[in-house]
């Protein structure tokens, strides 16, 4: 699962940069809510708690990369908010492999629910 571009150096996050854009594939759609993150916690200088509670959305679902950063971050603030929290295994990537598997078999699994984007589809469609 190594990433083919990985963004790296002092400019790698800059807004209006390449490395900042969305990805084409998964780019939002017209009129979907957008939260720029500017650290590696979506919650750090964000509204994302505050847009999250007046919705009375209890649970995040995190993909992306990396998985041993700045997923694991989601993760763990949105955990000590009170959040419930589910990362999609196969829609995250490290820089290695290596990095990625530790974080979704040894550490993640210890705060949340780990599984795959098929299997959520699965449950989502079964839910009332």
């Amino acid at each position: 699962m190594n990433i083919p571009v990985f963004a790296r150096g002092p400019d790698r996050s800059v807004e209006g940069t390449w490395g900042a854009d969305f990805y084409d594939p998964v780019k939002p759609a017209e009129g979907e809510v957008i939260i720029i993150k500017r650290g590696v916690s979506p919650f750090i200088g964000t509204e994302l708690d505050r847009f999250l509670r007046v919705r009375d959305i209890n649970t995040i679902v995190c993909a992306g990369v990396a998985t041993n950063y700045v997923v694991e971050s989601a993760v763990r603030e949105g955990v000590d908010r009170g959040l419930k929290a589910i990362v999609l295994a196969d829609c995250c990537a490290s820089v290695t492999e290596e990095m990625h598997n530790f974080s979704v078999q040894a550490i993640l699994p210890d705060l949340c629910t780990v599984t795959t984007a098929d299997e959520l589809i699965r449950l989502l469609a079964r839910s009332p």
